[in-house]
């Protein structure tokens, strides 16, 4: 595994996030989309490592949520 996914998960795997890391996370390859559902949190649609490999557009992604404190 390579140290990009590797960060993204552990921030995901932390749930609650501050902003530098909210930034690094939304910056990655692997982060495709982020939208705020309320206040400081967000969901997040994450691009499967699997990506290359996958055929069907349904396994491509995920989506998990964090929260951001100041």
């Amino acid at each position: 595994m390579n140290y990009e996914l590797d960060k993204v998960n552990n921030l995901l795997k932390k749930k609650v996030i501050n902003y530098k890391e909210f930034n690094e996370l939304i910056g990655s390859y692997y982060i495709c989309d982020f939208e705020e559902l309320e206040d400081s949190y967000y969901i997040l649609k994450v691009l499967s490592p699997l990506y290359e490999l996958s055929k069907s557009e349904s396994e491509n992604y995920y989506t998990s949520f964090v929260q951001v404190v100041k």
